[in-house]
């Protein structure tokens, strides 16, 4: 099983039915490792591409967020932006690289979503 697949797994077998899809991300650009039907269906290329810089681009704040928020919240883990249907998490592990993973919004509160999350993806980014 290669590190693409077992991120997947272990996220679906964290989140279920409820994961929407998993994407890595580098300075290089974006690979799709999951992407759930009806969610894939939504969306055109363009969209996506659009959709990938963004969260590169927003990768690239990480550093200067972990330097900031550091002294009063610790590290800086992740962000996440909620939609009336779903979940986005952006999980930065360097300025270049992370992963993106949409979930379902009746999936939890945002502490146990991010929580979750994190043990799924924790052997991958270390």
């Amino acid at each position: 099983m290669s590190d693409a697949d077992a991120v997947v797994d272990r996220l679906r077998r964290e989140f279920g039915d409820a994961l929407r899809s998993v994407t890595h991300y580098d300075a290089d650009g974006y690979r799709d490792l999951y992407v759930r039907d009806d969610v894939d269906s939504r969306y055109d290329d363009d969209r996506m591409e659009r959709i990938a810089e963004e969260t590169r681009m927003e990768a690239l704040q990480s550093t200067y967020l972990r330097d900031l928020f550091r002294p009063v919240h610790g590290d800086f883990e992740c962000t996440a932006r909620f939609f009336a249907e779903g979940v986005e998490i952006n999980y930065t592990v360097s300025e270049t690289r992370g992963f993106a993973i949409g979930l379902d919004r009746d999936i939890g509160d945002a502490d146990s979503v991010a929580d979750r999350a994190e043990r799924a993806l924790a052997a991958t980014t270390e």
